[in-house]
């Protein structure tokens, strides 16, 4: 990775250039998108003194989700959750991989707020990534945070003075192994939605997508009369909502800025349709070929 600091504002521009950064006393949150500066992220320090944020653990809101079982999708082919078959995967992983986990539902009652499956989900998620660095295995974390069910303002009160949840950091600084070899990148997912919806003008061009005779919706084109919905002015609710599937699909996208050959995402089982729509459609979008496995663990990202 490469990097770029402004000394004023203390944010950074991660390329796909390996350079070493400041990682054993920070994390990076995602700051904005530029198609040809790549990812621009700000610098957040891992030891937090008065945080704020230090409060009981809540519940965070219930939303509507999707049903599954817990599974693990390698390419689009599935096998059983268990020990065994996460470790073949990740002796088969390619060098260079970015693992998405972490992904969280922000309680405005109380920012810090993780639940007991959250936690269990993240912590799975770490426990891969040890192995992997035992391996010595390059890689990268996102920790991917579900925004969108908040509105301008409490979307402003999270991120104006963003700490990443305390769970969270005291998993990652009690992991030295971590803490001290994978850089962490914290993402919204509200703007991983608005970086995919700015290149509407571009896929149309390239005809990857087209507006359905609605002139609300805009569709991937796939051949042989198979397409999905991935951009509206109208919200999408229930099951595999469209906001969902355009984050799922630019982080894949993040995966190639960022130069990874592979990718290993860890989500909650609520999620599985989301993901699994938004995997195919990367595909289309962004033409990667990334290295996919999709591991499902707990039943929510709220709970």
């Amino acid at each position: 990775m490469k990097q770029k600091t402004n000394t004023i504002t203390n944010k950074i521009w991660l390329s796909k250039s390996k350079e070493e950064l400041r990682i054993n006393t920070s994390y990076f949150l995602l700051d904005s998108f530029d198609e040809k500066k790549g990812i621009k992220v700000q610098k957040k320090s891992w030891w937090i003194k008065n945080s704020p944020n230090n409060l009981p653990n809540q519940t965070a809101p219930s939303i509507v989700c999707g049903k599954g079982s817990e599974s693990i999708i390698h390419n689009g082919i599935s096998t059983e959750l268990n020990n065994k078959n996460i470790s073949t995967i990740l002796q088969e992983t390619e060098d260079n991989v970015l693992i998405v986990g972490g992904h969280y539902l922000p309680d405005p009652k109380n920012w810090s707020s993780i639940g007991k499956e959250t936690l269990s989900l993240f912590k799975l998620s770490l426990d891969s990534i040890e192995k992997l660095v035992t391996m010595g295995k390059e890689m990268s974390l996102i920790i991917f945070i579900n925004d969108i069910q908040l509105d301008q303002k409490k979307r402003t009160q999270l991120y104006q003075n963003y700490i990443l949840p305390e769970e969270f950091r005291k998993q990652i600084i009690s992991r030295e192994t971590i803490r001290k070899n994978v850089p962490v990148i914290v993402i919204s997912q509200k703007k991983l939605c608005g970086a995919l919806v700015k290149e509407k003008t571009k896929f149309i061009e390239k005809q990857k997508i087209y507006k359905e005779k609605d002139k609300k919706t805009y569709l991937v084109n796939f051949g042989n009369n198979k397409s999905f919905k991935i951009i509206s002015s109208e919200e999408s609710k229930g099951t595999g909502h469209m906001r969902c599937v355009q984050a799922c699909t630019k982080i894949l996208n993040v995966a190639q800025k960022l130069g990874k050959k592979s990718c290993i995402q860890f989500y909650p089982v609520c999620g599985k349709e989301a993901v699994e729509k938004s995997s195919q459609i990367a595909k289309r979008l962004y033409d990667h070929n990334l290295d996919l496995t999709n591991i499902y663990y707990s039943r929510f990202c709220f709970k």
